[in-house]
């Protein structure tokens, strides 16, 4: 709860500040876990604007597609789920191999 509060309010506070993006990440990972995850997509859109070239970028583009497949939007996150694929090719394996995972709860096409 302290870090999803302390995330939320650097992002209120500081909205286009140089860490933005990156909280914005943390912000969502607190909200998935918690299983908020409307909101969790939204702070995760928010962290990838751009197409970060960051250490935690291509791991919020694969964040991002598992609130949408919990959201019930598999089209969205199959959509997601390319561009990542486009976006960061040299992902490290394990980020690339729940990409994958997620490609298959998804449905998405070969």
């Amino acid at each position: 709860d302290g870090a999803e509060a302390a995330f939320a309010g650097y992002v209120e506070t500081y909205p286009d500040g140089p860490r933005a993006a990156e909280a914005n990440y943390w912000w969502g990972k607190t909200l998935s876990v918690r299983g908020a995850h409307a909101n969790a997509a939204q702070a995760y859109i928010a962290a990838i604007r751009g197409w970060p070239q960051t250490s935690w970028g291509p791991d919020a583009v694969v964040e991002l597609a598992r609130s949408l497949v919990a959201l019930k939007k598999p089209a969205d996150a199959c959509q997601t789920l390319a561009e990542f694929a486009r976006r960061y090719p040299k992902a490290p394996a394990n980020i690339q191999s729940r990409a994958a995972a997620t490609r298959t709860q998804a449905k998405c096409a070969a």
